[in-house]
């Protein structure tokens, strides 16, 4: 064994050229598997610490209207840490600002990761702490032991129809308490409040009880089963089967926060990265394979001398054994530390997550599991394998003259000197064609995957499908929306302002939003069976049943004459004493069988329901009134994925005149305002956004000069294909250049031997160029045809399924084939050039008597 050890490394020091070049080739794959790996498990990994930090240390909610459900959850066996506090509804002060409302207790507030920024914890009647974002733009400061007033507001429902509790409170301010910053951040989060004696502020009666809990032994694969089992053992005659995030008849739900990255993580390890991770496994295990193909006929012709001078088939083996253990242990260190590196830096652009934004990535920690490396260095190890024993296995079979004498033919014929150039690049492309074949493959892989994963058709596709999903609303540059801790009842901005927001030069896109939540009070017999369920309605003793509706006040009813299907919006602008006249969207995706469906079953022209909406009394407290709407309008559903309030997930929609919004709800709706403009910078614009914002304190306002970067954008999921585009772009370059520069080493002796009948050196210069520009162009052209092939059958068969659901989609901005492939085919082309230009001075170099010896 030493002797073939002291052999192995003679040759590697001798061969320092082709040493190098495995390595490089070894080094890449466990780059290409190890980066990948250690960027998505630790943007998931951190992605789950920060839901924690931001949302809290708790797995679970459960709220429950006694105490004797709270010890029925104790018993079970995989719930622990609970934490329970009174849910006395919400405090809502003067200018429309409010807070949930709970009594206090310190482990719950510890749960949800609070901290006491200032003042002490309540501990008497009427003493109460608050989240700094409470008071908006107020002073924070000087707050503290000062009264605030404000109501007490409860939801309730009595036999399933939704009532209103409200009564006007004071109360002390003894302390503030804050979260960590980026969870302010989120959308749709809700501010708390604790007062430290919770008697005289709700009658008994409204109060309920919030619980946090901790679940044994939960992590992203085992989320729907722990649920299930909770939700089983509770209440084991509940439809515990149902998808924790949406059931709606539970008192069971989790940290949706958590529960989001907790998913994520999991869908990354399992089917959200799969197919990536096996194509970049596929190209790395390539790169190395595409090396030892390359030198096929070289190693058998060394293993035939080896035999022939007298080494055994065993010694043999353990020759080439000791040389690759060798180059992978070198290979193996370099790659590690290299995906480490590369890891490090490509984190800042590679986004994982649709939830949360990191920021500051010298805070990420890398995770670098036992797991990730032992699988990059078994998928390296094993292609290292394959392409090495397969030539040995196949040489042993074989006599060793056999073997010396096997080599690749110059097999042309030509007799004229401007046909010897062409036929030299066939025979060399032909001889051997298992050679070329995977010379090719291997750039027309790595380019399905680079034109796949940076083609702007995947660009256009979301941002025309990116309206049609619940939760994703149209990007404006200016915005100007409440904050998220705001009550119906906040101060609106005015006609006139909103006038003078229209007038500015270059205003376009402009959509004024005026909407609130009201129920609509219907048969049902009426009603869709499965909305009932998906929307988790209750039934009750009485014939009908109140469905939560999203009320709109639309100030120009023309914007819905493209979306009538039946009836016309004429009377909706028109006022009417004894009925409100309302178009309504009646339609929702039923997520049972995945068809777009009527709510109400039956509707027609005509049709009067009544309604109910909140509404501020003149004493400041609130309480519900009661409408009759007539159906004059019913729209088509693609309204509701067009009416900029995507993101409210209410399915059923009522569109009245504004004015008669104003006057049901006496002005207790939320606006919104949100338009572009053209150009870059608009002083005009941004000074008079910044008069609203100095007048108004509810309101957040959104610029071009103050716009949050937000991860949700989906510039994010095409960073990281972008990135991992590049990194096999790379790879493709790496497998050429290795190709080029081991096909003029392996055809010297060749090269010597045409030199010596009189070939000009011109003409050799030229057959490597036009090798090195055969192997990329006709890789590159069948990586275009494959993304074509592929892209074409995706955007066929999602333009049929949106079609399905009712949804245009717009396809003109998408290319067949993608422009990508022009790209990748220049740059592999100009790299070939180059490549065969440099490399073809060699020939200059050769002399003809010493290669015709070589081998």
């Amino acid at each position: 064994m030493l002797f073939e050890l002291k052999l192995a490394l003679m040759y590697l020091r001798k061969n320092r050229k082709e040493s190098i070049t495995i390595i490089a080739s070894i080094v890449v794959a466990i780059t290409l598997i190890l980066g990948v790996d250690i960027i998505g498990d630790s943007m998931s990994i951190n992605q789950i610490n920060q839901a924690k930090e931001i949302a809290g240390y708790y797995d679970g909610t459960f709220i429950s209207n006694n105490k004797e459900n709270i010890e029925k959850l104790k018993k079970v066996d995989e719930v622990y840490n609970l934490s329970t506090v009174k849910n006395l509804g919400e405090f809502i002060l003067q200018d429309g600002l409010k807070s949930k409302l709970y009594s206090f207790d310190k482990n719950y507030l510890k749960d949800l990761n609070y901290d006491l920024i200032s003042g002490r914890y309540p501990k008497n009647e009427h003493e109460i702490i608050i989240d700094s974002k409470l008071l908006g733009k107020y002073d924070k400061e000087n707050i503290l032991n000062k009264s605030i007033s404000g109501v007490n507001k409860i939801n309730y429902k009595l036999d399933e129809t939704n009532e209103i509790y409200s009564k006007k409170d004071n109360y002390k301010v003894v302390g503030v308490i804050s979260k960590v910053e980026d969870y302010y951040n989120l959308e749709d989060i809700e501010l708390d409040s604790f007062v430290g004696d919770s008697k005289n502020i709700i009658p008994d009666k409204f109060i309920t009880y919030s619980t946090i809990y901790n679940v044994k032994g939960i992590n992203e694969h085992n989320i729907d089963q722990k649920f299930n089992e909770i939700r089983k053992k509770y209440d084991p005659s509940s439809d515990y089967t149902t998808d924790i995030r949406k059931d709606g008849q539970s008192d069971v739900s989790s940290n949706q926060y958590l529960d989001a990255a907790l998913r994520l993580y999991g869908a990354f390890q399992q089917e959200n990265q799969k197919e990536v991770k096996i194509l970049v496994a596929i190209t790395a295990s390539l790169t190395i394979f595409n090396y030892f193909n390359i030198i096929l006929s070289k190693m058998m012709n060394q293993i035939g001398d080896l035999r022939t001078v007298g080494m055994s088939n065993k010694k043999v083996i353990r020759f080439y054994l000791f040389q690759m253990s060798i180059l992978f242990i070198i290979g193996g260190f370099i790659g590690f530390i290299s995906s480490i590196i590369f890891a490090r830096y490509a984190m800042s652009i590679f986004v994982g997550s649709n939830l949360f934004n990191i920021s500051d990535f010298s805070k990420v920690k890398l995770n670098i599991s036992h797991l990730i490396v032992g699988k990059a260095f078994l998928i390296t190890l094993g292609a290292l394998l394959i392409a090495i024993c397969l030539p040995i296995l196949k040489s042993l079979k074989k006599y060793p003259m056999d073997l010396i004498n096997k080599s690749d033919k110059v097999k042309y014929k030509a007799k004229k000197n401007k046909k010897i150039l062409k036929t030299l690049l066939k025979n060399n492309l032909l001889r051997s064609k298992s050679k070329s074949i995977i010379s090719i493959a291997i750039i027309a892989f790595s380019g399905f995957v680079f034109i796949s994963c940076t083609s702007t058709n995947m660009k256009n596709y979301i941002k025309h499908t990116q309206k049609y999903s619940v939760g994703l609303k149209d990007e404006y540059s200016y915005m100007i929306k409440p904050y998220e801790n705001v009550d119906e009842s906040i101060d609106k901005i005015s006609m006139e302002e909103t006038s003078n927001i229209k007038k500015i030069k270059g205003v376009k896109n402009f959509n004024l939003l005026n909407h609130t939540c009201g129920y609509l009070t219907i048969s049902k017999d009426n009603l869709n069976k499965s909305y009932i369920k998906m929307e988790g309605i209750k039934d009750n003793k009485k014939k009908n049943l109140e469905v939560m509706a999203l009320i709109s006040g639309i100030d120009d009813y023309n914007k819905l004459n493209k979306y009538v299907k039946e009836g016309n919006i004429q009377k909706i602008n028109e006022q009417n004493n004894k009925f409100i006249d309302v178009a309504i969207c009646n339609k929702f995706s039923n997520i049972y069988n995945g068809k777009m469906e009527d709510a109400i079953k039956n509707l027609k022209i005509g049709d009067i329901f009544e309604f109910k909406v909140l509404n501020k009394k003149d004493n400041k407290e609130f309480g519900y009134k009661t409408y009759k709407c007539r159906v004059n309008a019913i729209l088509d559903q693609s309204y509701q994925y067009n009416n900029g309030m995507q993101n409210y997930a209410v399915n059923m929609g009522i569109y009245m005149n504004l004015e008669s919004l104003k006057n049901i709800t006496n002005d207790t709706y939320i606006q919104e305002v949100n338009f572009n403009i053209d150009g870059e910078g608009n002083k005009q614009a941004d000074k008079l956004v910044d008069n609203i914002n100095k007048k108004y304190n509810s309101l957040n306002i959104i610029t071009p000069n103050n716009k949050y970067k937000s991860s949700t954008d989906s510039n994010s999921y095409l960073k990281s294909r972008l990135m991992i585009g590049s990194i096999l772009l790379i790879a493709a370059l790496f497998n050429i250049y290795t190709t080029v520069s081991i096909n003029i080493n392996n055809n010297i002796r060749e090269f010597s031997i045409l030199r010596a009948i009189g070939l000009k050196k011109k003409y050799l210069k030229k057959l490597v160029m036009y090798e090195a520009l055969a192997y990329s162009l006709i890789g590159s052209v069948l990586a275009g045809v494959a993304v074509s092939i592929d892209e074409l059958i995706f955007f066929t068969k999602s333009k049929q399924i949106h079609a399905k659901l009712g949804h245009n989609l717009n396809m003109s901005d998408i290319y067949i084939p993608p422009k990508e492939v022009l790209i990748f085919m220049s740059i592999t082309i100009l790299f070939a050039f180059l490549i065969g230009y440099f490399k073809s001075k060699l020939i200059d170099n050769i002399d003809i008597s010493e290669g015709i010896n070589k081998y």
